[in-house]
């Protein structure tokens, strides 16, 4: 069972919420104000992003499963990669246009042979994946500095979200629900789980690996019962006090315990909201409308930041950062509905089309 629309939109306000803590926070780091409490709220908003990740992707994969018993990893593969990759693709295409334009209005120094380089590791999902940090740290091949691309910092936790993805699809499909495992699965599960189990141990800007933040999303999703009878709306109430809690609370108790107890908060919710949620059309609207483009203000928000500041420089005041602020949301806006929103259509043409070529 999926989720209903009074979940859907509690969850879609809470995604928007992080998307826009990131934007906020990276502004406040890039105008050097010091304010270390907001501009944490990357990192944790991250950490948030991840949890939702995991539970979000599981909670799909058991509605397919159970929906269309042929559903299996080329369809979860298709999935996520039609979801994922077309903005993504166009986030680089942005970030390097944006990039070499604001090095020659500036006359900057740079090199295009390595942008190039940059470009094709970003465009396979490698930065900063693990077995390419080994080599360059440890033999000092420079030619395996696996990097995001230019300005756009934020793409290194796409690579890594999207091992998390083909490790848990492939496991799942390959491993855990076929009565023979050859050895070429085992290869390839190996090689999967590369990234996943590095970002268990090594932490990167953050308290701990984000595997374990996605893995936890993962296990309130298996965890998630569709057979409660009456709804426990009191329940529901709880989880979204708790939810709450876990968003705001970070700067007292830090990362980890703040996370934790927003996971523990969207155990409760997604178990006490039971209800059809046909009484809020308004608000699921209003939610769907608001973290439509989420994804998309992630991909692209770092770069135009770093291009605007470059190019049309001013006093780092409230004005600038609103003025700032209000262009990246209204760039990403347009941005997804003229990539985000249609690779959704790619996927329904998808659809439409594979009857027809059976």
């Amino acid at each position: 069972m999926g989720l209903n629309q009074f979940q859907s939109s509690i969850l879609n306000i809470i995604r928007f919420i992080c998307s826009q803590a990131v934007v906020v926070a990276h502004l406040i780091s890039l105008f050097g104000w010091p304010m270390r409490t907001l501009i944490s709220m990357a990192s944790y908003a991250v950490l948030l992003f991840f949890i939702l990740s995991g539970s979000l992707i599981t909670t799909s994969l058991k509605q397919h499963t159970l929906s269309d018993p042929s559903y299996g990893f080329k369809q979860f593969f298709r999935d996520r990669f039609i979801r994922i990759y077309p903005p993504y693709l166009a986030a680089l295409c942005l970030t390097f246009l944006l990039d070499v334009t604001a090095f020659e209005i500036t006359q900057q120094i740079y090199s295009l042979k390595q942008y190039f380089i940059n470009l094709v590791v970003n465009l396979f999902l490698l930065q900063e994946f693990p077995l390419a940090v080994f080599i360059n740290e440890y033999y000092m091949i420079e030619f395996f500095r696996f990097r995001y691309l230019g300005t756009n910092v934020p793409l290194w936790t796409i690579g890594i979200e999207w091992w998390l993805y083909l490790f848990f699809g492939f496991a799942f499909f390959y491993m855990l629900r076929s009565s023979r495992i050859r050895i070429w699965q085992w290869f390839v599960l190996a090689f999967l789980a590369l990234s996943p189990l590095y970002y268990v141990f090594v932490s990167v800007r953050m308290d701990s690996g984000l595997t374990l933040y996605w893995f936890l999303g993962l296990f309130i999703a298996l965890a998630r019962r569709d057979d409660i009878q009456p709804p426990n709306n009191a329940g529901a109430i709880v989880g979204i006090a708790v939810l709450l809690a876990g968003l705001v609370l970070f700067p007292k108790i830090g990362y980890t315990n703040s996370a934790l107890l927003f996971a523990f908060g969207l155990t409760f919710f997604l178990n006490g909201s039971k209800n059809s949620g046909s009484i809020y059309p308004t608000l699921h609207s209003i939610s769907k409308s608001l973290a439509g483009y989420s994804y998309s203000l992630y991909l692209i928000h770092y770069p135009v930041i770093i291009f605007i500041l470059n190019v049309f420089p001013s006093d780092f005041n409230g004005t600038y950062f609103f003025l700032i602020y209000l262009a990246v949301n209204i760039i990403a806006f347009v941005f997804a509905h003229l990539f985000e929103k249609n690779s959704q259509k790619l996927k329904q043409l998808y659809e439409n089309y594979r009857p027809h070529s059976n």
